[in-house]
């Protein structure tokens, strides 16, 4: 139980450490540019990180301006058909040398772009404030410009605009982490048998040891098979039938009637 007290402790204090750390990694600022168009950025002493979201699927572009127009610029465009992220110079309205072209005056970090039909076209890059044809300052106003085309294909746009940020660093704070009490469990207290009293006899037993017995094993009794008898075997015997007896039927006696006798008179 110690030592897991003793490992969330360690944990917790990477965890804060690594927090401040990575405080300026996440977007701390958002301007929503239209109902389909936001930014969100995050700036520090010597660098900017940006996001450009847009619920259209086109090359997207995001730069700083002097103006607030197109021409005379920078920016960063992404390219969703082959995926990749560049710093353009806008000298023109119309894409290849004198207009819109590639250049390597500044280095960029952090870059991607990506598209799908639910989260539309997202361009993400970092780039240091002393880069490119405006230097910035880590603290104050800018104005920014952003553009969204028509497909894919770095062409004409279909919404553009200009926009201001307001620069703030992010200074990444390191809290003092107090130290976490590790709780120690106290041994439980059990309850201790008292000692006896009775001193151990020294004397053997005189109960006699019981070996064990060996059974034998009970095989089962087939029982006795009967022979057959010698003696002849008896037929059984007919009985006569009883038949009714006849007996002669008792006939009325006639016997003579008896005549009145007369009597002198």
């Amino acid at each position: 139980m110690k030592n897991s007290y003793l490992l969330f402790a360690i944990v917790s204090n990477l965890l804060i450490s690594v927090h401040a750390q990575a405080g300026c990694s996440q977007y701390t600022n958002t301007i929503v540019l239209s109902n389909t168009e936001s930014v969100k950025y995050v700036s520090t002493a010597t660098s900017i990180s940006m996001q450009l979201k847009t619920t259209q699927q086109a090359w997207v572009g995001l730069g700083r301006s002097q103006s607030g127009s197109m021409i005379g610029s920078e920016a960063v465009i992404g390219l969703p058909s082959s995926g990749t992220v560049g710093y353009y110079l806008l000298d023109g309205k119309f894409a290849g040398n004198g207009g819109v072209y590639p250049s390597s005056a500044v280095t960029l970090s952090g870059t991607s772009v990506t598209q799908s039909s639910i989260n539309g076209t997202v361009l993400r890059f970092t780039q240091n404030l002393a880069g490119g044809r405006f230097p910035l300052s880590s603290s104050g106003s800018a104005t920014f410009i952003y553009a969204v085309g028509c497909g894919n294909t770095l062409g004409f746009h279909c919404s553009q605009d200009s926009f201001t940020v307001q620069l703030s660093p992010c200074v990444a704070s390191n809290p003092t982490v107090k130290p976490v009490a590790t709780r120690t469990r106290k041994p439980s207290r059990k309850p201790t048998r008292k000692p006896s009293l009775r001193k151990p006899s020294s004397k053997p037993s005189k109960r006699p040891v019981r070996k064990p017995t060996t059974r034998p094993s009970r095989k089962p009794i087939n029982p006795p098979v009967r022979k057959p008898s010698m003696r002849p075997s008896r037929k059984p015997t007919k009985r006569p039938s009883r038949k009714q007896s006849r007996r002669p039927s008792r006939k009325q006696s006639r016997r003579p009637s008896r005549k009145p006798t007369l009597f002198p008179l």
